[in-house]
């Protein structure tokens, strides 16, 4: 299974743009428009029914799906279903196989150290039983903790976050990059790059200094650019 992140756009030019001035690695600009971190593909869409969430690739989803109906509601699309998942994720289920370029080999954008899809979560074992069903393993975290890490056997990461423990923005869904020491010289290389930035963040910081950030891309996908 592939999985990739879902961003709309109402202007690909505007879009690529973005991503490339952040140092990303343009993949395809044909059958799909696709562009990279190094870590993850991500999947521009100017379809206008597009939303921002989380997209995943395979030919036949049969046992997911049959494990997923009465739980959740599947609206069927072109090739597949999406669904939401009680948090404000949406997840597309396109059963198709695709072929996607190798990243392995690709630098790491801007950004820094992608640790994966980051969600605000209000029900735990709700969440929990459809990551499960998806292939996800719990790595890290407990509920008590307030947060919990999962991964999927391709290294996709998925944190999930209780209500009330970020102090800043939260956008679903948003990608998390922790850079320790280094975030101070990606935020001041995003600054320079003309960025514009969501919101600066000084909650954690002492002297009141700017040492984490939040992006919005045009399509609505967060990123969180943090040292931790």
């Amino acid at each position: 299974m592939n999985t990739l992140i879902h961003t709309p756009t109402i202007d690909l030019n505007k879009s690529f743009d973005f991503y490339e001035k952040l140092g990303f690695t343009v993949l395809s600009k044909t059958h799909l428009n696709l562009i990279t971190d190094g870590h993850m593909i991500f999947e521009l869409s100017s379809n206008r029914y597009a939303r921002p969430g989380l997209k995943l690739y395979r030919e036949n989803f049969d046992t997911i799906l049959y494990r997923l109906e009465g739980e959740y509601v599947l609206h069927p699309i072109h090739n597949g279903y999406l669904l939401n998942d009680g948090n404000g994720l949406i997840i597309y289920f396109v059963c198709v196989d695709v072929d996607f370029p190798s990243i392995d080999k690709v630098p790491n954008a801007v950004l820094g150290n992608n640790v994966g899809l980051t969600i605000e979560c209000f029900n735990f074992k709700r969440s929990l039983k459809l990551w499960k069903i998806l292939g996800y393993k719990v790595v890290d975290g407990s509920e008590k903790q307030g947060w919990i890490v999962l991964n999927n056997a391709q290294g996709f990461s998925v944190s999930l976050m209780k209500p009330q423990q970020c102090p800043h923005l939260f956008i679903t869904p948003s990608i998390s990059y922790f850079n320790g020491k280094k975030n101070i010289e990606i935020i001041k290389k995003i600054k320079s790059i003309d960025i514009p930035i969501e919101q600066e963040i000084t909650h954690f910081n002492e002297k009141g200094i700017v040492d984490n950030i939040i992006l919005r891309d045009p399509g609505g996908v967060g990123f969180f650019i943090f040292n931790d």
